[in-house]
């Protein structure tokens, strides 16, 4: 292999690797409302209480940089415009090895987002749709300047197939043809799908009421977890209810916890160490009631909440020795304060004492509060009627969930907005979760959905209007104009600049 063929390569390597440098922080920056998930699924694994996500973003940005002035020095060596004064092995060691390294780990860390976190990676989709018009105005505005070279590059193939052998001559034309005809398609392409398929971040007037708040697992952000004082967090900041895991213990009582273990959100480890690994519906209620589940929360900061200052060092300190709260606990609280509750039912292994008695008694125990149809729950027993029962479209089609009666729809705000669009005209409420991002619950209120649920209420409550770019209405004239003005404009340039070039030239 010659040594400039070994250059090109190198180049090429390094062109790529910027790319894939960019597209990794870019998906970590869309993701940042997600960052306390990963941090707390891969503190589990390790236990070392590192902002690991913020290790990576950062990673990537040094990444992205390095590579970038790699290419910038590179290139000016190769012109030789710089000489290269370090040692073989040092430049052995920056040029290709830490290059090779360094594009290996991100493009490792990025195939993973993409298997473990796929549901995630669909906000960046989300994002793109948000700033679909300004990308749809610059890349209107580039084909405009575009105009001129494109014309010169068909001017070009054409004088290349005149210059050749008879039989190109002949297949002169339809070439021509093929060329303009792609860039024709290509530029009314551009000009007629945000005609055709409008972005999503258009909206139409009147604006949808903004949807009610639903805390997720309390405001599980700003207070740990299933805990009385994440519910009291959420009620103070204005949430319309809550969600709650509920799950029940050996001894028959009904209990707070989403994990299926105790590790990530109590002391476990500490006060019973030989059972770190075992189910939490295996301990006993005594036992349950023993455990620390606040301590963790301020110890870690999971999501920057006090760091960032949205939840004060004193309020911090009152975490410490919160108790995993019984179900009634929590359900005497929404009496008291009438909220919405979303009950999320986590039965039981088959082994357990209870498990085919969960529903049934965990039915009569919400009967009993009076809440009626405050409770929402995805139970079809005729126990249930009562409450607002969820239905979810994961397991029911639209038309089987209207004959069934639906009451709230439950969907992933993952879901297409057309789907979501869809779901809403049929009138039925509808409940989007677990969503953080104000750019997506800003969409999903101009949508018109119902209800949000969100492990941020506070950031969403604050929020007097959604985000938004401009009116249908107004986006539709602006950008028919921009592209005749753009096109035109290019063409324009061609014709003047060919005019110049015509023209005789003065002798001096």
């Amino acid at each position: 292999m010659s040594p400039i063929t070994k250059k090109k390569l190198q180049m090429n390597f390094y062109i790529f690797a910027l790319l894939v440098h960019f597209l990794y922080t870019f998906i970590l920056g869309v993701m940042n409302s997600f960052w306390g998930e990963v941090n707390g699924f891969i503190y589990v694994l390790l236990y070392k209480n590192w902002n690991y996500t913020l290790i990576l973003f950062i990673s990537a940005i040094v990444s992205c940089i390095y590579t970038g002035t790699l290419i910038f020095f590179v290139r000016r060596a190769n012109r030789g415009q710089i000489q290269s004064e370090l040692p073989k092995i040092l430049c052995v060691l920056f040029k290709t090895i830490l290059p090779i390294l360094s594009f290996i780990f991100n493009s490792l860390v990025l195939l993973i987002l993409f298997v473990a976190g796929e549901e995630h990676l669909r906000l960046v989709l989300f994002v793109i749709d948000f700033f679909l018009p300004i990308l749809f105005i610059l890349s209107v505005v580039f084909l405009g300047i575009k105009i001129p070279h494109l014309i010169s590059f068909l001017k070009d193939l054409n004088s290349k197939y005149l210059i050749n052998s008879e039989a190109k001559k002949k297949s002169a034309p339809i070439q021509s043809i093929f060329s303009i005809s792609l860039i024709v398609l290509l530029y009314l392409s551009v000009f007629l799908i945000p005609l055709v398929t409008p972005p999503s971040s258009l909206y139409n007037e009147p604006i949808a009421e903004k949807p009610l708040i639903i805390a997720h697992r309390g405001a599980a952000y700003l207070a740990p977890e299933n805990t009385m004082q994440a519910f009291q967090k959420a009620d103070g900041v204005g949430a319309h209810g809550w969600e709650v895991d509920v799950r029940v213990s050996i001894d028959g009582k009904f209990f707070l916890m989403h994990d299926t273990d105790l590790r990530r959100t109590t002391n476990v480890a500490t006060v019973f160490p030989d059972k770190i690994d075992e189910d939490a519906s295996s301990f006993t209620i005594a036992e349950l009631k023993q455990l620390d589940a606040g301590s963790w929360f301020v110890d870690r900061d999971p999501f920057g909440a006090i760091k960032g200052g949205r939840v004060s060092t004193e309020d911090a300190d009152l975490f410490r020795g919160a108790k995993i709260p019984l179900l009634d606990e929590i359900l005497n609280y929404t009496i008291q304060n009438p909220h919405w509750i979303d009950i999320d039912m986590k039965k039981p292994n088959e082994d357990h004492p209870y498990a085919s008695q969960y529903e049934d008694l965990l039915l009569d125990k919400l009967l009993l509060s009076n809440l009626t149809d405050k409770v929402m729950i995805k139970s079809y027993d005729p126990k249930a009627e009562n409450f607002t029962q969820l239905f979810s479209p994961r397991e029911y089609t639209i038309e089987e969930m209207l004959e069934l009666g639906a009451e709230l729809i439950d969907e992933k705000y993952t879901t297409a907005n057309s789907e979501l669009s869809e779901y809403i005209t049929t009138n039925v409420p509808i409940m989007v979760g677990v969503l953080n991002s104000p750019i997506r619950f800003s969409q999903v209120w101009l949508l018109g959905a119902d209800f949000v649920l969100t492990d941020t209420p506070d950031v969403f409550l604050n929020m007097a209007e959604p985000l938004r770019m401009m009116k249908r209405s107004t986006f539709i004239p602006i950008w028919i104009t921009l592209s005749v003005i753009s096109y035109s404009g290019g063409f324009s340039f061609y014709i003047h600049k060919l005019k110049r070039e015509k023209m005789p030239k003065k002798e001096t």
